[in-house]
């Protein structure tokens, strides 16, 4: 694991360095090419691993819920995974031990391994807060503009989820 990216209520999500395929074992075509994509994201870095946090392992309640939450996505990303879409992170691969891979109590028995985010819709609107707070003190028409470039953003970000949602739909999947 490389260093952490982020924390959820249950979740850990770390930025995968290095992961260990076994080559021993027979695969067929299909497999050996998926773990060849597999490597190549990894070296490139754009491949993330998630997982329960620490509290959520030593809170009975809270470890139910994460399971279970942490089990639900890897069911949605796993059913969308044959229809991709840009604005929709994938999935590339869940602990081989499967969700047995929670009893062993550690964390990281059961984890999902995703696509790698750089930026999230929270930070960006914080972003153009900022940007926008700042750029309003001075009404010049260099400001003027840079609020029109980020308002076109915004619009396209806006888009951007509408389509992720049109496909989610399209799969009869309802995002809430």
């Amino acid at each position: 694991l490389g260093y952490k990216l982020g924390k959820g209520g249950f979740n850990s999500v770390y930025e995968l360095e290095k992961i260990e395929l076994d080559e021993s074992s027979p695969a067929t075509e299909e497999q050996r090419q998926q773990r060849s994509v597999v490597k190549q994201n990894i070296e490139r870095k754009l491949l993330a691993v998630k997982f329960l946090n620490e509290s959520a392992m030593s809170n009975s309640n809270e470890f139910c819920n994460g399971a279970a939450d942490l089990l639900l996505e890897a069911k949605y990303l796993s059913a969308i995974s044959n229809h991709p879409h840009p604005s929709i992170i994938s999935l590339h691969g869940v602990a081989a031990a499967g969700a047995a891979g929670f009893a062993t109590g550690q964390m990281g028995g059961y984890f999902l391994i995703v696509d790698r985010l750089y930026d999230t819709l929270d930070k960006r609107i914080d972003i153009w807060k900022e940007l926008r707070r700042r750029k309003l003190r001075h009404s010049s028409p260099a400001n003027m503009k840079l609020l029109q470039a980020m308002f076109l953003q915004r619009l396209l970000v806006a888009c951007d989820i509408c389509g992720a949602i049109r496909h989610l739909h399209s799969l009869n999947i309802v995002f809430r």
